[in-house]
């Protein structure tokens, strides 16, 4: 199998923020982005008092991260792996001390790379892949209590395990992550690992994954051996798997809000301009996929009742669901490809580019 390369990893998820009252170090930023107050990483001051009548009117930076390639979020934290620090962490969505739960070179005799998480109750859930081991089974689905504990491993001898979702005690996530011989798969497993059941096979390049409504929803890349990528869902418990209507392009990130599903699809890579921002019904054969936006190079995207939110090169943006005009939400943030939302705020983390310091991110919505 080929060695996965880096791609988004979101997991769509809609949850209402707990009550967090007081003040925080949580820092507003200027407009010169990346999670960053200028281009030598020093951020800008000014405290923002979670649950306030009057939040920041701008991006807030929650933590500082290096390459935060998957993030998460319960109501009362936000929680990512670093890709590069091969970390997990969580930081309050009010901010404060950002912690690091897991570190992944600790977990066994090689250094793991964590790639997905996902949480549901008191524990985190996160996959990881053996770098040593990229062409075989060295990937494994872990648990880590919710605030800091021991790591327990529930999954091993997994390939290549990516994106990872988690819903009413059941995990989903991607094996062959990324990878194009056509053998990717999606997986369910209670949350204990006692049962590994495969939805669907032969998948060509499977990149992001998201759970919503009895459904899980999945995207495979394009423009490899003249193919174009794919959005495919299929039940909860399994059954029919199904896809779009209409051939994408490279689909890099999906996102389920109520019954409908949302992906932004980047395009043909070698053609400037050429991404979209996709919508259909859950039920992807019941109608055609809506173009919302056309243009841009859309990377993360998230949904709720109201809105598309999604990342392009520079900017994070919006769109009403029903249509309409879209608007810049944050100008400058460089490097975004994993983006989540609850009833209040929006969340999305950057990377770590040159003399930018990689960021975990919010905005009142």
């Amino acid at each position: 199998m080929a060695k996965p390369m880096a791609a988004v990893v979101l997991i769509g998820v809609s949850l209402s923020v707990a009550a967090c009252g007081g003040s925080t170090d949580a820092r507003p930023l200027s407009t010169d982005g990346g999670g960053a107050g200028g281009p030598d990483g020093a951020a800008a001051t000014g405290a923002q008092p979670c649950g306030s009548n009057a939040p920041a009117a701008g991006p807030v930076r929650l933590a500082s991260a290096k390459y935060p390639s998957a993030m998460a979020i319960d109501g009362a934290n936000v929680y990512w792996v670093d890709s590069d620090l091969g970390t997990v962490n969580e930081v309050s969505v009010c901010g404060g001390p950002a912690m690091t739960l897991v570190d992944t070179s600790t977990l066994g005799p090689s250094t793991d790379l964590p790639a997905g998480v996902a949480v549901e109750g008191s524990a985190v859930y996160f996959t990881t892949q053996d770098p040593a081991n990229l062409d075989g089974n060295g990937g494994a689905v872990w648990k880590v209590p919710v605030g800091g504990g021991a790591p327990t491993m529930l999954l091993h001898g997994l390939d290549s395990p990516g994106p990872i979702a988690v819903s009413g005690g059941t995990l989903y996530w991607i094996e062959g992550w990324n990878t194009h011989a056509g053998d990717g798969s999606v997986m369910r497993a209670p949350t204990d690992g006692s049962t590994r059941v495969s939805l669907a096979s032969a998948q060509n390049g499977p990149l992001s994954l998201a759970v919503g409504d009895g459904r899980v929803v999945w995207t495979t890349s394009g423009y490899v051996d003249s193919q174009h990528g794919s959005v495919w869902e299929t039940p909860m418990d399994g059954g029919l798997v199904d896809g779009v209507g209409a051939p994408q392009g490279m689909p890099v990130s999906v996102a389920v809000a109520g019954t409908r599903v949302f992906w932004a699809d980047l395009g043909d890579p070698n053609v400037d301009n050429t991404g979209r921002v996709m919508e259909a019904p859950l039920d992807l054969a019941a109608a055609e996929p809506i173009t919302l936006v056309s243009g841009g190079a859309p990377r993360a995207i998230a949904a709720d009742g109201a809105y598309a939110y999604w990342a392009d090169t520079q900017t994070v943006n919006k769109i009403p669901v029903a249509g309409g005009a879209k608007a810049t939400v944050a100008a400058d943030q460089i490097g975004t490809v994993s983006m989540a939302v609850d009833a209040t705020t929006l969340y999305w983390t950057t990377f770590s580019i040159g003399t930018r310091q990689g960021s975990v991110m919010k905005i009142a919505k």
